[in-house]
Parts: C-alpha cells; structure tokens; sequence
C-alpha cells in the first residue's frame, strides 16, 4: 500500500491546472440564469481562487457565482488501484451570509493545462464526498480542510489512475440548485490558496491516494 501526494501544476502548466471559472459579474439577473449561464471570465495564474455565491448590492438578484476546477496528473500511479483518497486545501479567508457549503464534483475543462470562461459550466453534481459547511472550513490560512471521499469518488480517481483526475468546487446551493433566501449585498464564499501560492509552508490544494500495485503471480521453472 502506498499513500501518494498530488498537486496541480504552477503557471506556465504542464499537464495539470487550477483556477477560477465566472458567472458574468457586470449583469445582475435571476438564479437560473447565473447558474446556467455558460461562463463569461476565469483565472488559472493567480495565487487564490474562491468558491463563491453573491447577491448584488442594492437589490435581491443575483451578481455572480465563481467555481473552482483542480486538476491532478496521478500518472505515475501507472495504474495501480486506488482505495482511498481526501482532498484538502487551504483557505484563508471566508464568508457565510446564506449557511451554505462546499460541494466536490467532477469537472471537465476544454483542457488539462488551461481554465476558461467556457468551463464555468463544466462542473457536474455527483458528490465526490461528503460536503463540508462553509462554518467548518478552516478559514483563517491556519490548516488544511479535507474531504474524505465516498465510493464514488474514489472509483472517478481509481478510473483515472495513469493519468488526469479533474475535479471541481461549488456551493451547496449552486449544486442542488437551491436558491436561498436572496439578501442584498450578501455572499457565501472560501477563498483558497492555488498551486501558485506564494505564502510560506505547504498550502497548495492536494489529492493524497492510496494504492496498490495488483500483484501479478508468475509462474516458477524448474
């Protein structure tokens, strides 16, 4: 059994990515329509990224939601069996006016090096663990918060072994497609450090997995 870390690449990225995707951010409009739309900006250089869901200041619709996609090359797994994994990162800042939570999906960008606009709609709904409140996210750039995935997020990770895990971040609401209560100039939100974080110390986010290498009997000549 072997326990593995991975992280995604830093700009200029080889084979992994993180980033931001937008909702557009200059157009208030209804909850289906930020949810749905198709993306209108994203960042994969900068040193943090959010989740996040906000009302517009001054009137109860909808300003913008922001979704976070982390990529992994576990390529050097070479296949083995994967039988455990958890995701963590870093936060180091946060704010909770709607209760809400932070939800792991899949995503599946245009590319594995690059976010962009288009990939805003990306993400999809299956939870690859257990969602964690934004109240329970560390958020004050002291530790990790981690998922600990459920079956089916360690089998997308053991079906991508030898090569890309791609995954995605969003609220609780923005997954269930579950508007709350609009409160004008209101906002749920984690911001995390990326692979392009220039804070001291580990921050960056991580997949940790467990594998095995199958075990392959040959036969012995005498």
């Amino acid at each position: 059994m072997t326990v593995t870390a991975f992280y995604p690449d830093k700009n200029p990225e080889s084979t992994s990515v993180d980033g931001n995707a937008h909702s557009a951010d200059t157009t208030v409009a209804t909850w289906a329509i930020k949810r749905d739309e198709a993306g209108s900006s994203a960042n994969d250089s900068g040193t943090t990224m959010r989740v996040l869901m906000k009302c517009a200041s001054g009137e109860a619709n909808w300003r913008n939601f922001t979704r976070v996609i982390v990529l992994f090359d576990i390529s050097s797994l070479g296949g083995a069996t994967v039988s455990a994994v958890t995701f963590g990162v870093w936060a180091n800042d946060k704010d909770d006016d709607f209760t809400d939570g932070i939800a792991v999906v899949s995503s599946a960008p245009a590319s594995n090096t690059d976010v962009v606009a288009g990939d805003y709609d990306s993400l999809g709904t299956t939870r690859y663990a257990t969602d964690i409140t934004i109240a329970n996210i560390t958020g004050d750039d002291s530790a990790y918060s981690t998922w600990t995935f459920n079956a089916t997020g360690v089998s997308a990770v053991d079906g991508a072994s030898g090569g890309i895990v791609k995954l995605g971040m969003r609220t609780t609401f923005d997954n269930d497609d579950n508007e709350p209560t609009k409160e004008t100039n209101s906002q749920s939100f984690v911001q995390m450090h990326t692979s392009d974080e220039s804070a001291a110390g580990e921050k960056r986010p991580v997949l940790t997995v467990t594998s095995v290498v199958a075990f392959t009997p040959r036969a012995v000549m005498f």
